[in-house]
């Protein structure tokens, strides 16, 4: 009995439905995980290939940035010249 009140508690029914409710859980759960699977995995090579490609496209920017630079000074440079002629 619940000492704030009168009323019996069918402890078995109680421990019986919260035992019933784990295990429609768990199913529910292995269903959607069968599911879904397929999209994590498939998520996850996306994700590779989006690093795979973000790394490429870094170091093209920074040979790209690189190349300007070096115009750049050379163009500079050759301006130099030119004032000085």
């Amino acid at each position: 009995m619940d000492p704030r009140s009168q009323k019996p508690r069918d402890f078995v029914a109680a421990f019986r439905n919260l035992t019933e409710e784990a295990k429609k859980s768990r199913l529910t759960q292995m269903k959607w995980i069968q599911k879904y699977e397929p999209f994590f995995e498939e998520y996850e090579k996306l994700q590779q290939e989006l690093d795979e490609l973000y790394k490429e496209k870094k170091i093209k920017v920074k040979d790209e940035i690189e190349r300007d630079v070096t115009k750049r000074r050379e163009h500079a440079y050759r301006y130099r010249l030119q004032l000085m002629a």
